[in-house]
């Protein structure tokens, strides 16, 4: 998944990108009724130099399963970065998988000047 963190106007680069990501390996079959297999899945993100900014130990999902990974990555240089997902099948390697992201790129919240209201003056 690309995530771009070029602002689109003439302000500052994001402050931090906070990733939220789940993958879930569902049984196969009704009841269990198929053998399902566990998978090995490793969450990597790569900043806008393809380098890699930081990455998950590998993690065994079982059949009815599911595993999450949450990430907060400061530090932000403008371009486009990249989660990448890596899911390993046991056995034959053929396991139905869903993977679900919520990623939110913040900026740091610049205060607005004080805007107190007028007093009123009294008509005399």
């Amino acid at each position: 998944m690309n995530i771009e963190t070029t602002p689109d106007c003439d302000c500052v680069a994001p402050e931090q990108i906070k990733i939220d990501s789940t993958v879930a390996n569902p049984e196969n079959g009704p009841g269990g009724l198929f053998q399902g297999q566990t998978v090995t899945v490793t969450w990597r993100l790569l900043n806008s130099t393809d380098a890699v900014a930081t990455e998950s130990a590998p993690e065994q999902i079982g059949d009815g399963q599911d595993a999450s990974w949450m990430y907060n990555q400061y530090f932000i240089e403008p371009g486009t970065w990249k989660l990448e997902v890596d899911v390993t099948a046991e056995g034959n390697g053929d396991e139905q998988v869903n993977v679900d992201h919520t990623v939110t790129i913040a900026y740091v919240a610049d205060e607005s000047v004080p805007n107190p209201m007028a007093a009123q003056v009294p008509e005399e």
